[in-house]
């Protein structure tokens, strides 16, 4: 399923490619409104991820040829603080919005929502990082790599995916992938994670100090902060 970028960032639109093949899509990208229209007039994608700023052919006219051929969804970003960008855009049919900086993950949810997506908690196979976990077959890969992780590092690595936007402390773990009480030895939690970090990286699982541990998803991260540091330069031009 392609999705089509128009931005006419080349880093940005590269990184903005790069997250959404990281996310299950086929994506291309194209710089100016009227290389847009030529390819929008080959073949339409099934969406359309839009800057509102474009040399050539603005956004908010790009948007209108759309909305008068199909009815794909269309996202619209911009790095303007003006209400009017929103309302003027929603008046032309688009389908959602996003004010730079934004999130890699907000992105993909957004996108998977108008589509029709199931989200990634409901996909037995998640790409995180360089790694491709199939949590159905309880197997994880790097390229054609296997990573061979006891069930129990297994266990660790999803609690950590399933709760990924919370540290989970020591004794959490203990509780629900151990299922042991108070007074049992935390270093066996500090041992198994050591063991995870060695197998899958160590810059995937996060330790938090004083409160315990979560998964990094460091390339998500990395994407945001390109994205707001190329929002930052933007701005102080």
């Amino acid at each position: 399923m392609e999705i089509l970028v128009v931005e006419d960032d080349a880093e940005l639109s590269d990184l903005l490619v790069h997250l959404l093949e990281a996310g299950g899509f086929e994506a291309t990208c194209v710089h100016d409104g009227h290389e847009a229209l030529l390819r929008l007039n080959e073949e339409m994608p099934a969406a359309v991820i839009l800057d509102l700023n474009l040399p050539r052919l603005s956004g908010m006219a790009l948007l209108e040829w759309i909305r008068s051929r199909a009815a794909i969804p269309v996202l619209i970003m911009t790095g303007s603080p003006l209400e009017s960008a929103f309302t003027n855009a929603f008046a032309l049919g688009a389908d959602d919005f996003l004010r730079k900086p934004f999130s890699g993950q907000e992105l993909l949810v957004r996108l998977r929502a108008r589509l029709g997506h199931p989200q990634p908690q409901s996909n037995p196979r998640t790409q995180l990082g360089n790694l491709l976990i199939d949590w159905a077959r309880a197997e994880v890969f790097r390229g054609t790599e296997a990573i061979l992780l006891t069930s129990r590092e297994f266990q660790v690595l999803h609690a950590l995916f399933q709760h990924s936007d919370r540290v989970l402390s020591r004794q959490w773990l203990l509780e629900h992938v151990w299922n042991y009480q108070d007074g049992v030895n935390e270093r066996l939690v500090d041992a198994t994670i050591k063991r995870l970090r060695a197998k899958i990286g160590p810059s995937l699982v996060e330790t938090v100090r004083g409160q315990g541990f979560r998964l990094a998803m460091a390339y998500g991260l990395y994407c945001e902060q390109k994205m707001r540091q190329l929002a930052s330069s933007r701005e102080a031009q």
